[in-house]
């Protein structure tokens, strides 16, 4: 099951489109690692994820639920308010322990590591 998902999503700034269909599925789990050069829209890509920049166009799924569809700057489709969230905090909590489990783990080895030198 995917926790996130996007299809073709889209983002235009005027004339200027910085996301062009990106469509990208991220399994429970699984870590990934989006580059680019600046101004390739990495950031504007994360930033539209958790709605702090609208899409243009495209449909977001987080844990294979419809959170939010858009064609030419227009809302669709999109989960009820309370719903949503719900959804962003659950998902917001379960990314932050998973994160400090990871975080403490690997501090934990580089302790390790140090100790054995």
């Amino acid at each position: 099951m995917s926790l996130i998902r996007t299809e073709k999503v889209s983002k235009k700034f005027g004339d200027n489109e910085v996301l062009k269909d990106i469509s990208l599925s991220i399994e429970q789990g699984e870590v990934i690692c989006i580059i680019g050069p600046s101004g390739a829209g990495k950031s504007t890509y994360l930033r539209s994820l958790n709605q702090l920049e609208k899409i243009t166009s495209g449909k977001i799924f987080i844990e294979e639920e419809l959170f939010l569809h858009r064609e030419n700057d227009r809302t669709v489709e999109r989960i009820a308010p309370d719903k949503q969230k719900k959804l962003l905090r659950e998902f917001e909590e379960t990314s932050t322990d998973e994160n400090q489990v990871k975080r403490k783990s690997f501090w934990d080895k580089l302790k390790d590591a140090l100790k054995d030198k």
